[in-house]
C-alpha cells in the first residue's frame, strides 16, 4: 500500500506547492492592488489570510493524525480478512466460520468509526473554510460599496475588488483539497513506514565476505539456542556432517530439528557455540551467499503469483527453459503442469 500511495503523495505535494505558491502570488498582488486603491478595501482580505493560516494550523495536524489512525486500522482490517481467507481450511476444519465473521466484523466496525471521525474533521474544516470565504466576499463587497457610496472610490474599484475576493475564495478551496490529500497519504505512508523501516535484527557483520564452498562439510560446535528462553532448545550440540554424507535428524516435535536447520540458514544466531561450513564461521559471511549454497525443501508448499516457470526458476534465475522443464520432469510434476490452463 505504501508503494501505491507514493505516486499519489508526490502528485499531491506538487499540486499543493503549486497551489500555495499561486495563492501567495495572487493574494499578495490582490492585497497590493486593494491597498493602492483604498486601504479599507484590503482589510477583509488581510483578516481572511490571518484566519486561513490559523485554520490550517489547527486542522492540518488533526487531519494527519486521523489519517494515520485510519490507515493503521485499515491495515488491521485487511490483515484479518487475508488471515481468515488464507487459512480457510483450518477455519472449516474447526467449524469457526461464525467466529471469523465476528472477528472481521469487529475490525469493520472499528474502521467505520475511524472513518467517520476523519470525515467529521474534514467536514468541520470545509464548513469553516466556506464560512470564511463567505465572510471574505461579503466583507469585501460591503467595504467596496461603503467606500463607493461615500465617494472615495469609483465603480471600477468595486468591479475590481469583488472578483479578486471571489478568486481568492475559489483558490483556497483548491489549496485545502490538496492539503487534505497530502495528509491522507502521509498518514498511510507513516503507518507503513513504521513496519517497513524497522532496523534489521540480524544484519551482516561488518566486513562480511561471501561464503566459498569447496566440499560442503558442516560442523556444529557446542551450539546452544533457546529462542531467548531460560529452558532452551539446543544444549551444547556438536555435530559433524562430512561432505557428501547424508544425515537424518529424528526426534519428537520440539526437539530442535527445524531449529538446527534455521540456525544453519542464519535465520537465527546461536546463543553459544558456532557453525562452520568448510571451516568458515557462517556468522562472518554474507547471509545471501550462505543461503544461495543451501537447497531447502519445506514441508509447506507456496507459490509466488507468477508463472510456473518463474516459480521453478526462482532458485536459479539464470536457468534456461530446457533446465526448467528438466527440473519439473525430475520432480514428476511435468504431466500435471502440461494439463494446466491459464484462465486469465
Amino acid at each position: 500500500r505504501v508503494m501505491q500511495t507514493g505516486p499519489a503523495l508526490r502528485e499531491s505535494i506538487v499540486n499543493a506547492i503549486g497551489a500555495v505558491w499561486y495563492i501567495l502570488v495572487y493574494g499578495s498582488t490582490a492585497v497590493a492592488l486593494l491597498l493602492r486603491t483604498d486601504w479599507r478595501l484590503a482589510l477583509p482580505m488581510l483578516a481572511w489570510f490571518a484566519a486561513y493560516v490559523a485554520l490550517l494550523r489547527y486542522f492540518v495536524p488533526r487531519l494527519r493524525e486521523r489519517s494515520r489512525a485510519l490507515s493503521e486500522i485499515r491495515s488491521g482490517l485487511t490483515g484479518r480478512i487475508v488471515d481468515s481467507y488464507t487459512n480457510i481450511l483450518t477455519v472449516k476444519l474447526f467449524a469457526r466460520a461464525r467466529d471469523e465473521d465476528a472477528f472481521v466484523r469487529d475490525a469493520v466496525d472499528e474502521h467505520t468509526v475511524a472513518f467517520q471521525a476523519q470525515q467529521r474533521v474534514i467536514t468541520r474544516f470545509a464548513a469553516s473554510l466556506v464560512s470564511m470565504n463567505a465572510c471574505l466576499v461579503t466583507g469585501t463587497g460591503a467595504a467596496a460599496l461603503w467606500q463607493w457610496s461615500a465617494g472615495r472610490i469609483g465603480v471600477g474599484a468595486v468591479a475590481m475588488a469583488l472578483p479578486l475576493a471571489h478568486q481568492i475564495a475559489q483558490m483556497s478551496g483548491w489549496v485545502a483539497q490538496n492539503v487534505t490529500a497530502i495528509f491522507e497519504n502521509v498518514g498511510i505512508v507513516q503507518d507503513g513506514m513504521r513496519s517497513i523501516a524497522v532496523p534489521r535484527q540480524m544484519g551482516d557483520p561488518p566486513g562480511a565476505v561471501p561464503l566459498r564452498v569447496a566440499r560442503g562439510a558442516i560442523r556444529f560446535e557446542r551450539v546452544r539456542f533457546g529462542y531467548g528462553t531460560a529452558r532452551g532448545v539446543l544444549h551444547d550440540v556438536s555435530l559433524d556432517v562430512a561432505a557428501g554424507e547424508r544425515v537424518g535428524l529424528v526426534g519428537a516435535s520440539g526437539a530442535g530439528k527445524s531449529t538446527l536447520v534455521n540456525l544453519l540458514l542464519r535465520f537465527y544466531a546461536p546463543e553459544g557455540g558456532r557453525i562452520l561450513i568448510d571451516g568458515q564461521d557462517i556468522a562472518r559471511v554474507a547471509q545471501e551467499s550462505l543461503r544461495r549454497q543451501i537447497a531447502v525443501v519445506t514441508q509447506d508448499t507456496s507459490l509466488l503469483h507468477r508463472s510456473i516457470a518463474d516459480n521453478i526458476r526462482y532458485g536459479r534465475p539464470e536457468a534456461d527453459d530446457a533446465e526448467v522443464v528438466a527440473a519439473a520432469r525430475q520432480a514428476e510434476a511435468l504431466d500435471f503442469i502440461d494439463g494446466l490452463e491459464d484462465w486469465a
